[in-house]
């Protein structure tokens, strides 16, 4: 089955679809991204919702709903460019950080994972997240990366891990932030189209502990069509100075397939990702 990004085997659920056509394979909805790429030409659409009950924020003027999202478009068989908020750090919007910004970055396959091995797939993902669409409140950016490992561990079982580190400019603060994620989620791939999985997860804030947290969450996506997925999540925290529990659930969209690009540009057809 494919490398996925979390999701590893929706691109061989629709077994029914021709084999040059890429299917949707989506990063929602946990916090942990694989290392799979779309396909060169591919534009795919994440978005969903992160539901807070209100009854349990601890600032009333803090919205009980976010909208993460995500646009991938394929470039190159190992790059995909990534914008629009939610990325790469989701659960920060629902906690008032970052909400209304704008990232940008891409995502960078290195390594593999070779059929009949149980190597890992590597690679990384940098970006710069701006606060607001303002350029007035840019100098306030924040740059990260973070470092992606999809292992395989079984035929129908592998995980995921992130590990990033993100560095905030000095904006009106004059203080310059850092904060990191960890994450690991576990994917079970036994089921036609219906892909669970489980993560928990840790935010450290290193000028502000009390922004540390750490969550678990677990959902379900289902794959309605090659071109269409859902999902719906529940998550909590474990540790965190206000504890909080959300709701999660979206939809992933191949609005292109990328197809007539590589024919005009001299890409190859591309299909499924390579097979564990």
């Amino acid at each position: 089955m494919p490398i996925g990004p979390t999701w590893t085997c929706l691109a061989l659920l629709v077994g029914s679809e021709p084999i040059e056509l890429p299917s949707v394979s989506t990063d929602r909805p946990d916090a942990t991204n694989g290392t799979f790429t779309v396909a060169p030409g591919v534009w795919q659409l994440e978005a969903g919702m992160d539901v807070v009950p209100s009854e349990r924020l601890g600032d009333p003027d803090e919205p009980p709903l976010s909208i993460p999202m995500t646009l991938r478009i394929g470039v190159t068989e190992r790059i995909e460019l990534r914008t629009f908020d939610g990325d790469p750090l989701p659960w920060f919007d629902a906690r008032g950080r970052g909400g209304e910004g704008l990232s940008l970055g891409a995502k960078v396959r290195l390594l593999d994972v070779i059929p009949g091995r149980r190597r890992p797939s590597l690679g990384f993902q940098p970006y710069v997240s701006l606060p607001s669409f303002h350029p007035q409140t840019w100098p306030g950016a924040e740059l990260g990366v973070i470092g992606l490992w999809t292992q395989p561990l079984t035929s129908w079982l592998l995980f995921d891990v992130n590990a990033s580190i993100e560095v905030g400019a000095p904006g009106r603060s004059q203080q310059r932030s850092l904060g990191s994620l960890l994450s690991v989620s576990v994917l079970v791939e036994m089921f036609p189209r219906f892909v669970p999985y489980a993560e928990v997860y840790a935010l450290m804030d290193w000028q502000d502990q009390d922004g540390t947290v750490l969550a678990v969450d677990g959902g379900v996506v289902f794959l309605a069509s090659r071109r269409l997925s859902f999902d719906v999540a529940a998550r909590a925290d474990v540790v965190a100075t206000r504890p909080e529990y959300g709701l999660l659930a979206g939809i992933s969209v191949l609005l292109a397939d990328g197809v007539r690009w590589r024919k005009r540009f001299g890409g190859h057809a591309h299909g499924d990702a390579p097979k564990l």
